[in-house]
């Protein structure tokens, strides 16, 4: 609030030439209740305060010249309204889905009030925010997306009480006291999946193999009972010296390979949940022997290498494998 003092002093007149110097004092004659309201600088012609309360400010200017001689100004009234005063309020916090499972990704909203934007006030007011992440469980590496946006997200990541915190600071400055809000994550989506191979445990060379994952997930099972997809990674974890057998895809449920050296094949899968969690990996053993690898040995023998002209000739064959 800007003040200004207009002051005159016949002595500075024409016909008196007493050029005399002005100085001025500047004191609130009332305040509202509680004010602490002070001027910028209470010496100068034109100085200014800042209401911090809704109320009357009655403020008075005393004038003085070289000579001592001084006068006080009628009192000047201020009459500072309520509007552009209130502290905003947040009134309300909410998460969605209300009831989270961990792993879900929790959605936050907040009610904010200011009464500068009702009537009789009717301010328009804007708000920025400042959530914070109050507290989380134990080993949590939960982390709110964007601190300041109106509706920010976390990860729930584990099971367990989340507290959020949420202060607002209006278009004039006002900061409200912070909102606390509190959810809790249920441990469904938490249960690791427990991966298995199904495979045969022998082969013969060159037949082709078939393995299966049988994966299990206790998310899947009341009270939770709900509905999870799996990833797969399946691989090679030893294989006989020689050989140069390959799957024929690594992120099926169901992969094949083609055994080519006798010897032991271990296949190896570990799962991944939609909530990213991994399973312990699963080897199982498919033993290749060489039976069914070699191929047969034959010999051909005649009765006699040199025939007459029409002689019968017997022929055997002798085979092994």
């Amino acid at each position: 609030m800007q003040l200004a003092a207009a002051a005159s002093d016949a002595d500075n007149a024409a016909e008196c030439g007493a050029h005399q110097s002005l100085t001025y004092g500047w004191f609130f004659v009332a305040l509202p209740t509680g004010s602490h309201a002070a001027f910028n600088d209470p010496e100068i012609e034109s100085p200014s305060f800042v209401p911090d309360l809704a109320g009357d400010y009655v403020v008075r200017a005393k004038v003085t010249d070289d000579t001592g001689r001084s006068t006080v100004s009628a009192p000047v009234t201020v009459e500072v309204s309520p509007c552009g005063g209130a502290t905003p309020v947040v009134s309300a916090i909410q998460a969605s889905p209300a009831a989270p499972n961990a792993g879900q990704t929790v959605q936050l909203t907040a009610t904010v009030e200011d009464a500068d934007s009702l009537e009789p006030c009717g301010l328009p007011q804007s708000f920025t925010y400042e959530w914070t992440l109050a507290a989380q469980p134990a080993g949590s590496e939960a982390r709110l997306n964007n601190r300041v946006a109106a509706n920010p997200s976390l990860l729930a990541d584990m099971p367990g009480e989340y507290a959020v915190e949420l202060a607002v600071t209006d278009s004039t400055g006002l900061r409200s006291y912070p909102g606390r809000f509190t959810f809790q994550v249920s441990t469904c989506g938490a249960a690791v999946p427990v991966a298995l191979v199904d495979a045969p445990a022998s082969a013969a060379i060159g037949s082709l193999v078939q393995a299966e994952a049988v994966v299990s997930d206790a998310d899947t099972e009341p009270p939770c009972a709900a509905t999870e997809t799996f990833t797969y990674a399946w691989a090679f974890e030893s294989l006989p010296v020689g050989s140069t057998a390959t799957l024929n895809a690594l992120d099926v449920r169901a992969p094949s390979f083609v055994p080519d050296v006798a010897g032991d094949y271990a296949l190896r899968l570990v799962a991944t949940d939609a909530a990213g969690h991994l399973s312990l990996p699963a080897v199982a053993t498919v033993s290749v022997s060489s039976c069914g690898g070699n191929a047969p040995v034959a010999t051909a023998s005649a009765s006699t290498t040199a025939p007459a002209l029409n002689e019968p000739v017997l022929l055997t064959a002798s085979a092994t494998d």
